[in-house]
């Protein structure tokens, strides 16, 4: 693993053995965290994956709570952005997530300029462009832990806007991504 190639670096160049036990401790703990989450990554970007085809979505993304403010951030995400998508913070007051996280109700947009609540600074940083999203809740043991994101259609505009049937797809799927969700987040502790 990289990181236990980085800590025979760091614990050649440490001559004190204490501080090379609690380093070596620390690397272990971050490896054993990787050994957990990268499959359940990995798991979740494959479901997104099938549940954005299902749903007739372009894109798809989880996004979940990033400390005490509310504020959100990409936990996975799928298509052309997806790993800039990765390294931004969202503040939940001013997107469609933070209402759908709120509220705990699915939202679909047929067009996000319409939209007071569209955050736009998304597809700034990005450079992607999206129309329409079609939002739902991810919940746990009745707790919300996140929003199941569906972005644009695929193909040349126009599009039709998400049908009521898709939102239930999207539910459905949202109860199996909440899952997988919910036991990497405990990994990760």
């Amino acid at each position: 693993m990289i990181t236990t190639s980085i800590s025979v670096r760091i614990l050649g160049m440490a001559g004190d053995d204490e501080l090379n036990q609690k380093l070596r401790r620390l690397i272990e703990t971050v490896d054993a965290g990787t050994l957990l989450t990268e499959p359940l990554t990995r798991s979740i970007r494959d479901l997104l994956s099938v549940s954005a085809a299902a749903v007739g979505a372009r894109e798809a993304s989880v996004l979940v709570r990033d400390g005490a403010e509310g504020d959100l951030r990409f936990l996975v995400a799928t298509g052309e952005v997806a790993e800039q998508l990765l390294q931004l913070r969202i503040p939940a007051g001013k997107v469609i997530a933070g209402f759908v996280m709120s509220s705990g109700q699915p939202m679909a947009v047929s067009d996000v300029g319409e939209e007071s609540s569209f955050y736009s600074e998304v597809d700034k940083k990005t450079g992607y462009s999206t129309e329409m999203i079609l939002a739902t809740p991810l919940r746990h043991n009745g707790e919300m832990i996140g929003v199941l994101e569906y972005i644009n259609r695929p193909g040349e505009p126009p599009h039709q806007p998400f049908t009521p049937d898709e939102m239930d797809q999207a539910g459905l799927f949202a109860e199996a991504i909440a899952s997988l969700v919910n036991a990497y987040e405990s990994a990760k502790l």
